[in-house]
């Protein structure tokens, strides 16, 4: 695995992943034969979510955090936990329409509260197709009137790109690999795992 030492800008990651100098690597017995690889871990995901919270609080008295259902929550609470600032928390959900595939016919599920003239942080787990973030980020600024919204995700999948989308914050550019853990899932398993690994024939 590939040593990082600077947390502070985006972090590209090979394919045989990442760590930290003498963090070791192991993965619960559970996972032996469904996880090809840690990919980042623990120690990298602490550091670089810390780096990000700076990021996001630079010039800023108050942040408005709005956070999209579900897999983005382990994110949200370390990175909220580290900006030292006055944070104001809501949350979004968009689905597809039934017989839909994923990203096409989204509409939204849990509208937010208090949008309208607020400037927006749009927390996200992982930007792959961008169809989501693009939709969502639109209903903000068009339906719910925010003022100004930036976004900020934990992983970019940028091979798997559909829509562009500009990315304020980003954590990691990841690989073309299905990846789970630190809230993300594969049929709502591995959420808890505190590093993200790539799965194994899903």
């Amino acid at each position: 695995m590939k040593i990082v030492k600077n947390f502070k800008n985006v972090i590209e990651v090979p394919d045989e992943g990442i760590k930290t100098s003498g963090e070791k690597i192991s993965t619960p017995s559970f996972l032996k034969g469904r996880v090809d690889r840690v990919l980042i871990s623990e120690n990298c995901l602490k550091l670089r979510v810390k780096e990000m919270a700076k990021e996001l609080s630079r010039g800023r008295k108050e942040i408005y955090l709005v956070s999209v259902l579900q897999g983005s929550v382990v994110f949200l609470s370390d990175l909220m936990r580290n900006i030292n600032r006055n944070v104001k928390l809501d949350f979004i959900n968009a689905s597809s329409y039934v017989g839909r595939k994923p990203g096409k016919g989204l509409k939204i599920d849990l509208p937010l509260l208090e949008a309208k003239g607020k400037d927006i942080v749009l927390l996200e787990d992982i930007l792959d197709t961008g169809n989501t973030l693009a939709f969502i980020k639109n209903y903000l600024l068009k339906k719910e009137r925010a003022r100004s919204v930036r976004t900020c995700v934990l992983l970019d999948k940028p091979a798997r790109r559909e829509k562009k989308v500009k990315l304020d914050f980003t954590g990691f550019k990841i690989p073309d690999c299905f990846v789970v853990g630190y809230g993300l899932d594969y049929k709502q398993s591995f959420r808890n795992l505190p590093f993200i690994a790539a799965l194994k024939n899903y």
